[in-house]
């Protein structure tokens, strides 16, 4: 066989798989749509029709639904407008929008697929793709307007959830009219009335003086934690510490202080803040490194060959030879166990949010083993053991670990209850 013939059955394999790649997806899109149309979704059945279509225009069953489901989604889309002109629905012009803009992304789709060239049954397929462009226009403004009244009115209420909700409002009003009137500086303005700002207090350390500095080094990384993710918050930011440190100094203070709950609330609320949160490590744990082994007697045999430097010494009739050793088992580990708690609180109303107790533990591991005898008995996994390291994560290296945990399972807990 030549090479060319090779490279042509090589590329008609590679064709036929493909065919029946695209077939098997024109097939589940017509499925799609067929159930699409039995349920009357018909502007969803006509996009899985058009989908087959795409994938095969030679598949009548989706040309033929195509047809006949075209005209009864534009017929359901334009009652339903209808019903929404005339009810009195909360904001009803934002659906009409999207009805429309689903009727002129359906006629989008079937301008691509060049749906006058489709044939069923002999004959060209009968459409007629309606353009909706001049009501959807129409449609956006009065959804855009809808929602900027609704962003007023409650941006004029006094609770920060109205603000919240005023922010989302101006920025769907957007959503349907990009730089729809000043509805960007409204939202902003709704924004910041609806931020709160969190004080974060160092954490208090009890696990004893011997901690006294891990505890400074988890009421950092707690912080930094925290900080990261309260930058995906849209209604939430950290209070610079300076800005507490400038307090305490002024009402002559030291950080000691914050550890009477009287006290930190009232820096809290000088701090401008909002909300306040605070933490305390329990107790910190180290479990000594443990070490247990176990011992495992080996034996076996194996045939000599001639060429084994042992085969003399066996008589003719046996070329066996009796293999045995002893292999000691080894491990050990140690850990790091940090148990804290945190206390968000309403500094406006003095009303405790959340609390929680957080642990997190940090392990370190060590396996190997040593071993006497034959070495033909050994398993690659026993001659790997041997070969280990017996040692364990460094103790510092483990406790940052604990402590880098626990920050870290402690802010998702806390980043839970903002916003």
């Amino acid at each position: 066989m030549t090479n060319m013939m090779k490279k042509m059955i090589v590329l008609s394999i590679a064709f036929f798989v493909f065919l029946t790649l695209v077939s098997c997806q024109s097939y589940w899109a017509m499925q799609s749509a067929q159930s699409f149309y039995n349920q009357g979704a018909y502007v969803q059945s006509a996009m899985e029709a058009i989908s087959a279509i795409n994938y095969d225009r030679g598949n009548k069953e989706a040309i033929a639904l195509l047809e006949r489901v075209y005209p009864l989604a534009v017929k359901q889309s334009l009652d339903l407008i209808w019903q929404l002109e005339n009810g009195s629905a909360a904001f009803s012009h934002s659906r009409i929008a999207d009805t429309y803009e689903a009727l002129e992304n359906l006629r989008f789709r079937l301008e691509a697929l060049d749906f006058w060239t489709l044939q069923v049954e002999k004959r060209p397929i009968t459409l007629d793709a309606q353009n909706f462009s001049a009501e959807l226009v129409v449609a956006k403004e009065k959804a855009a307007e809808e929602y900027y009244q609704a962003g007023l009115e409650k941006l004029s209420g006094t609770a920060r959830s109205d603000k919240k909700q005023a922010y989302s409002y101006f920025i769907l009003a957007m959503n349907y009219v990009p730089g729809y009137r000043d509805a960007a500086q409204k939202a902003e303005l709704s924004k910041n009335a609806a931020m709160d700002y969190l004080l974060v207090l160092p954490t208090e350390n009890r696990a004893g003086d011997f901690y006294s500095n891990t505890s400074g080094i988890l009421s950092d990384r707690f912080l930094a934690e925290l900080s990261k993710g309260v930058v995906q918050k849209s209604f939430t930011k950290v209070v610079d510490r300076s800005q507490m440190r400038r307090i305490l100094l002024e009402q002559e203070m030291s950080l000691s202080a914050l550890v009477d709950e009287s006290t930190s609330l009232r820096v809290g609320q000088l701090s401008g803040a909002t909300l306040m949160l605070s933490s305390r490590v329990q107790q910190i744990k180290y479990s000594e490194p443990k070490i247990s082994q176990k011992q495992e007697k080996l034996e076996g045999s194996i045939e000599l060959s001639p060429e084994d430097p042992d085969y003399v010494d066996y008589a003719e009739s046996q070329y066996i030879k009796d293999l045995s050793g002893d292999i000691i088992y080894f491990s050990r580990e140690a850990s790091f166990q940090v148990t804290g708690s945190f206390r968000l609180i309403n500094l406006e109303t003095a009303e405790l949010i959340a609390s929680d107790v957080v642990e997190a533990e940090a392990q370190t591991s060590a396996k190997w083993a040593v071993y006497s005898g034959d070495p033909e008995l050994l398993s690659n996994y026993q001659k790997a053991l041997l070969k280990a390291d017996s040692k364990l994560t460094p103790y510092e290296t483990l406790l940052n670990e604990a402590v880098s945990e626990w920050s870290q399972k402690a802010s998702s807990r806390v980043l839970n209850w903002l916003d």
